[in-house]
């Protein structure tokens, strides 16, 4: 789990998301686990990966996406 959040805090860096393609078929439950510490991370810089997330999901994960995005603070800057 811990090195799920950090693969995907990695990917901040840059713009290219695909990797989330690579947990859209892993076990719900992990996947809702790691939708909520990227909630409690309050980083910002996670919400345009999360969009991105968003467009591959299934609509039970596309809403718990959604709740994060609404959760985290508006991010300051545009990538």
């Amino acid at each position: 789990m811990e090195e799920l959040l950090v693969q995907l805090s990695e990917l901040l860096k840059g713009t290219d998301y695909s990797y989330v393609s690579q947990l859209k078929d892993r076990n719900r439950e992990m996947i809702l686990l790691l939708i909520e510490k990227i909630k409690q991370t309050k980083n910002p810089d996670f919400v345009p990966l999360l969009k991105a997330w968003q467009e591959i999901e299934y609509k039970k994960v596309r809403s718990e996406l959604q709740k994060a995005i609404d959760a985290l603070p508006p991010q300051n800057h545009e990538h």
